[in-house]
């Protein structure tokens, strides 16, 4: 049994299919599939359920259970000693870690707290940043890992991450049938985020795909962030569209709800970059690939955070 077993063990759990866990490895499919039943031979019994010809997510079996919480506590040993090891008679280089704005207020601060807790002795320094002026940054040396959902420029190495779905709340007051057409939005007063924003702009990319524009809309208001949109559509001012990581990390109790809307899907993919001609240190690739791992991800459990190469959206949004 290998580290990399466990890893991939744990991997295809989280991530529901052998699929999404081969793409986070940059592995085949069929080698993930051969590290499971590697694993099932030594143990000498079914590790996981599978449903062949069906779209269901794989889920593990009694035995499977039972080797995930022994694995978690081993990995979890192993970048314990592999970060001691590491500081063994030398200064670890700080990871410097710029992140834009949207994925700043939600999705980074997840990342970086199971990164510290897990790797306590590698410094991590992370300063939000304008998600215009972050790849400039970063190609000037002001940092040496991005993260952004904005498009990466020439000379900047990127790997998507995290996949953002954008959806629509409305207040709990609000008596509306669920799910709703465009159209019937377009009834409703809506709370949109500024036009300087990578949200506004991957809205309106959206809209033009179904040849519509803003201006077909009720606008009743311009906040500057999905935190504004949550608390303007908790006062039962309108509905609005937010990030489904903002709304993974918000308390019970919330007085809105989601409503699914009929062939119209919008998200945001938000990116992991550095530098091509910066080769990453000890400390920068543990983070990187803590990054693309699933163990961090449990607040977002409601949603696939696992990005599809295929679905990937041209532009970006900040």
């Amino acid at each position: 049994m290998r580290i990399e077993q466990l890893e991939l063990f744990l991997q295809v759990i989280e991530s529901g299919s052998f699929a999404a866990a081969a793409r986070i490895q940059h592995m085949s499919q069929p080698a993930v599939s051969m590290s499971v039943a590697a694993l099932e031979t030594e143990f000498g019994t079914k590790l996981l359920v599978r449903t062949p010809g069906q779209r269901r997510q794989i889920e593990a079996t009694e035995a499977g259970m039972i080797l995930m919480d022994y694995a978690k506590k081993a990995l979890v040993d192993y970048h314990n000693a592999y970060t001691a090891v590491m500081q063994a008679g030398r200064t670890l280089k700080p990871v410097v870690l710029m992140t834009s704005y949207g994925p700043g207020a939600c999705v980074t601060p997840q990342l970086v707290k199971y990164f510290k807790d897990h790797y306590a002795g590698i410094p991590l320094q992370v300063t939000p940043i304008n998600g215009n002026s972050i790849y400039q940054s970063l190609l000037g040396g002001g940092c040496s890992v991005a993260i952004s959902a904005t498009a990466p420029p020439e000379g900047v190495y990127s790997e998507p991450f995290f996949r953002d779905p954008l959806v629509l709340i409305c207040p709990s007051v609000y008596k509306i049938r669920s799910p709703l057409t465009l159209p019937e939005v377009r009834e409703l007063p809506l709370i949109i985020r500024n036009k300087n924003s990578g949200a506004y702009q991957m809205f309106l990319d959206a809209l033009s795909g179904q040849n519509m524009s803003i201006s077909d809309f009720s606008v009743s208001m311009e906040v500057f962030g999905n935190s504004d949109i949550l608390q303007a559509v908790s006062a039962g001012m309108g509905v609005g569209f937010v990030t489904m990581s903002s709304l993974s990390t918000e308390q019970s109790g919330a007085k809105y709800r989601m409503i699914p809307i009929k062939k119209f899907k919008v998200e945001r993919c938000i990116r992991i970059s550095r530098a091509e001609d910066h080769p990453l240190t000890d400390s920068e690739r543990l983070f990187w690939q803590c990054a693309l791992g699933m163990e961090w991800r449990g607040v977002f459990s409601g949603f696939n955070t696992v990005p599809d190469a295929k679905r990937l959206p041209a532009k970006g949004t900040e």
